[in-house]
């Protein structure tokens, strides 16, 4: 039933020490992971259990944790972050969506969990369970062998984020951390920066071109989003199908866009031979045609 192993995506991170850098532990493990997902990644689904659930957030998306059984008995064990998008109305008037009830009757139960699978590096060392990979945003959840709780109508921009902000440039969202070097070594992939964190921008608006050409998968639409009309640099964009954005995307015609989404790393980039730094934008979560 699951697509993939919850214990294999526990493996392929753990919180380095101040004078390490930050790894993934294992390039077989992560080749694994997107092979066995196959042509619906990044869309995964996996079994394990809801042990923990966090406090809503201040953009409204709710953060929990899932474990394997042998792991919610091992304090060591790292749980794995999963988050939700946008239940929560923000402001004065808060309000949580009516499915927040459900969901929390599902806490100390084996759940299956469907979401995609990213990674970024937001959140290395600094949160309440360290991480480089994540199930964000998760679009369902529900106990073994019952109806899950649907959540793909939040494959939105948050409740909490500023809809109006400043589109950031390409330099901004694409450019790797200053002075990265990454390195394949004993079939983990390092991260080696002089200050040894990467801490990157989550939620963004980028400004590009669209020339035309989409690449339909099983489970959305990819593009490329290009700096300028007629420039080579672009970055590629994945529209999640069944969200909002994805109805947007299939009908795009070439011209100038602000697309808001969440940045991710192209984890292809990562499992070559010579690993590199390419940043995608995993869901796009809205999108909107200017005038030039």
């Amino acid at each position: 039933m699951a697509n993939i192993e919850l214990k294999d995506v526990l493996s392929l991170y753990r919180t380095p020490t101040k004078a390490e850098d930050p790894a993934i532990e294992s390039k077989t493990i992560l080749k694994r992971i997107i092979t066995t997902a196959a042509t619906r990644f990044p869309r995964i689904k996996t079994i394990g259990f809801l042990t923990d659930i966090a406090l809503p957030e201040d953009d409204g998306d709710l953060h929990f944790f899932i474990e394997t059984e042998e792991g919610a008995d091992d304090p060591t064990t790292p749980m794995m972050v999963c988050e939700i998008q946008g239940l929560f109305k923000v402001g004065p008037d808060k309000k949580e969506d009516p499915r927040v009830k459900q969901f929390r009757q599902l806490f100390g139960r084996k759940v299956i969990v469907e979401a995609l699978f990213r990674a970024w590096p937001e959140h290395l060392r600094d949160s309440r369970q360290p991480h480089l990979f994540e199930f964000h945003p998760v679009l369902s959840i529900g106990a073994v062998g019952e109806a899950p709780i649907d959540f793909i109508d939040r494959v939105v921009w948050p409740t909490g984020e500023d809809p109006d902000e400043m589109a950031r440039t390409f330099d901004a969202v694409t450019s790797p951390p200053k002075s990265l070097k990454i390195a394949s070594s004993e079939g983990r992939i390092v991260f080696q920066t002089p200050s040894k964190s990467m801490k990157r921008e989550n939620y963004v608006h980028i400004e590009g071109h669209f020339r035309g050409g989409i690449k339909k998968a099983k489970s959305g639409i990819l593009f490329d989003l290009f700096e300028t009309p007629t420039g080579e640099r672009s970055i590629q964009c994945f529209a999640l199908k069944g969200s909002s954005a994805h109805a947007n995307v299939a009908t795009m015609t070439a011209g100038h866009y602000e697309i808001g989404a969440l940045c991710g790393l192209d984890l292809s980039a990562l499992l070559v031979e010579d690993p590199t730094w390419r940043t995608q934008v995993s869901p796009v979560l809205e999108i909107k045609k200017l005038s030039d």
